[in-house]
């Protein structure tokens, strides 16, 4: 889980943290593990520790940073902690209190100016983090051109379209057969692919392997039949596409921590 904490000054609002919040409030981004917060400059020193970024947005010459928020900032930079600015004035008010320039060449400070470069550093970090699919389907969500799109993420618009849509039409095929799957090789040779690239391309692309994508989809129709049917655990580990019962209780443990029947008893019948 990744978390976002936007932090800003009381009642504001600007297109810059109104473009944050719209590509990290997306369902499409909140569902793929990246949590936002929200925070006031009063409220800092309750949740900066549990931020995997801060952003400071909004923020002017007339901002007053108590002490507490001050140490708040440095001892947050010297666990490691990323903060990304947005309009030099924040980094004026900061630079008055804390060693900026040794954060940032540890790369732990971004600067960014205010406009376009707040949304395409958005983008950058949604696709680093969750892959490009995310980033894609958010774009799509904004109605952001995917040529632009492309070019944020400085990949090759041709190339990362075929490679998405081949994969796309694959994965596609692969959630409505999943008890035809028998190898991982299936798939690649449906995408016109060695193994070996099919690999590459599926983790580039989803940020996991095709094998752990296989099993999620497997787990998560599962679940399905645990709850709405009252077929026994061999038939939906047959139906799920798993080899056999040990096969697929394995997983399920490993993935989900319970097993298929505690997870029945748990949720059977929950509407």
């Amino acid at each position: 889980m990744y978390k976002i904490n936007i932090v800003s000054p009381e009642n504001f609002l600007s297109f810059d943290l109104g473009c944050l919040y719209e590509v990290f409030s997306l369902p499409q981004v909140v569902d793929s593990g990246i949590e936002l917060q929200a925070s006031k400059d009063s409220e800092l020193p309750l949740n900066l520790d549990q931020s995997s970024i801060v952003i400071f947005c909004g923020w002017d010459q007339k901002v007053n940073l108590s002490r507490i928020v001050i140490n708040k900032i440095e001892e947050f930079l010297y666990q490691k902690g990323n903060i990304v600015v947005v309009g030099e004035s924040v980094i004026n008010i900061l630079r008055q209190h804390i060693n900026i320039d040794l954060f940032s060449a540890k790369k732990q400070i971004l600067l960014l100016n205010s406009g376009l470069s707040v949304l395409e550093w958005a983008i950058e970090y949604v696709a680093e983090k969750k892959g490009l699919h995310i980033a894609q389907d958010m774009a799509e969500r904004l109605s952001l051109c995917p040529n632009k799109v492309s070019l944020i993420l400085k990949k090759n618009t041709s190339d990362l379209s075929k490679c998405s849509m081949r994969l796309k039409k694959v994965l596609v095929w692969a959630e409505a057969n999943l008890t035809d799957i028998h190898s991982i090789d299936m798939l690649a040779d449906r995408a016109f692919m060695s193994r070996r690239n099919f690999d590459r391309q599926f983790r580039a692309v989803y940020q996991q392997s095709p094998k752990e994508w296989l099993t999620q989809k497997r787990l998560s129709l599962a679940k399905t039949y645990l709850e709405d049917t009252e077929l026994c655990i061999e038939e939906i580990a047959g139906v799920a596409g798993f080899a056999n019962a040990i096969n697929f209780r394995n997983n399920f443990r490993s993935c989900i921590g319970i097993s298929p029947s505690t997870y029945r008893s748990n949720f059977a019948g929950v509407a």
